[in-house]
C-alpha cells in the first residue's frame, strides 16, 4: 500500500459527498481512504457509505478533535504515506497522480499540498479566497511517512487549531526531510455566514488557550496585538490606517483580488477582536 488518506468528519454530511466524489476516479490499488467517525450525530456516515469508496471506518459515538481523529485513523492506516484531507476539502482530478510522480523523484520524509478556495460566493468565502491564495501552503506536512508520523507519535491531541504547527515543529526539530510544496491541489469548502465565521474563531481562541497551557508558548498571543491598534485611536488614526493599508497592498499585490484582499483584512481585523472577547471570556470563567 503507497498512500492511506486519512479524513477525520464531524457532522459533515453538507461536504463528505463532495470530498469522496473528488477521490472516487483517483482511488486505485495502492490507495486506501480511512473515514474517522469522529461523533457525528447527523448523516455523515451514510452519504459516505453510498459512495462505496472507504476502505475503512472508524466510528466514535462522541466527538474529540480533528488530532484525535488522525490519529486514530494513522493507528489502522498500511501506507507507506499517510495524506490527511479534511471532510470539507474537495481533490482536483490529478491529485493522486501528481502526488506520486513528486515522490518518485524526491525521496523525502514529507511534503504538502495546495489549498485554495472552493467556489466562493459569499463576502466571507471570498475573504478567505484571498487569504488562500496569498499562503496556498503553511509548509505543513500533510503528507508524511507513516514510519515518520509514528516516531514523531503522531499529533499532541490536547494541542487544538494549532496541533499542525506543533507536528511541524517537531518534525523540523528531529531534522526529517520536507520539501515541497507538490503542485497538487485541494479546494476548500470555506465557512459562508457570519455564524461560521465566529464558530471558526471561536474555535482558534480554544486553540490558543490550549498552546499557552500544554507548551506555555506566550508568543502566541502575538495574534491579539492588533486589536491594540484601536484604543490608540483616542490620540490617532494613522496607525490604524497604515495596518489596513499595509496588509491590503501586500494581499492585493500577491492574488491580484484587492477586493477580496480588503474583505480579508477587515473581516480578519473584526475576528481578531472575536477572539479576544472568547479568550478573556474563558479567562474569567
Amino acid at each position: 500500500m503507497k498512500f492511506s488518506i486519512i479524513i477525520p468528519a464531524h457532522n459533515e454530511e453538507k461536504v463528505i459527498g463532495k470530498c469522496l466524489k473528488s477521490l472516487k476516479s483517483q482511488k486505485t490499488e495502492d490507495v486506501e481512504i480511512i473515514l474517522v467517525n469522529d461523533g457525528s450525530t447527523d448523516r455523515t456516515v451514510k452519504i459516505a457509505k453510498k459512495m462505496r469508496i472507504l476502505d475503512k471506518i472508524i466510528n466514535f459515538d462522541k466527538g474529540h478533535s480533528a488530532a484525535f481523529a488522525r490519529n486514530a485513523g494513522a493507528k489502522i492506516a498500511r501506507g507507506e504515506y499517510l495524506i490527511f484531507l479534511d471532510a470539507d476539502q474537495i481533490a482536483e482530478k490529478n491529485f493522486i497522480k501528481k502526488i506520486k510522480q513528486f515522490l518518485q523523484n524526491e525521496k523525502v520524509d514529507a511534503t504538502d499540498y495546495l489549498v485554495y478556495s472552493y467556489k466562493p460566493k459569499t463576502i466571507f468565502q471570498k475573504a478567505w479566497s484571498a487569504f488562500r491564495k496569498y499562503h496556498p501552503s503553511v509548509g505543513f506536512p500533510h503528507i508524511i511517512k507513516r514510519k515518520v508520523f509514528r516516531e514523531l507519535h503522531g499529533f499532541k491531541e490536547k494541542i487544538f487549531y494549532y496541533e499542525d504547527d506543533d507536528l511541524k515543529e517537531r518534525f523540523l526539530k528531529a531534522c526529517y526531510s520536507f520539501k515541497g510544496p507538490v503542485n497538487a491541489k485541494v479546494y476548500h469548502i470555506e465557512p459562508e455566514n457570519w455564524s461560521d465565521f465566529v464558530r471558526q474563531r471561536k474555535w482558534q481562541t480554544k486553540g490558543i488557550l490550549s498552546v499557552l497551557k500544554e507548551k506555555r508558548r506566550m508568543v502566541i498571543l502575538k495574534y491579539f496585538v492588533p486589536t491594540l491598534l484601536l484604543p490608540l485611536c483616542y490620540f490617532s488614526f494613522l496607525p490604524l490606517l497604515i495596518y489596513f493599508v499595509y496588509f491590503w497592498l501586500r494581499y492585493s499585490i500577491k492574488t491580484k483580488e484587492a477586493v477580496n484582499s480588503f474583505l480579508w483584512v477587515v473581516l480578519d481585523y473584526i475576528g481578531r477582536f472575536i477572539s479576544l472577547f472568547y479568550f478573556c471570556k474563558e479567562l474569567i470563567v
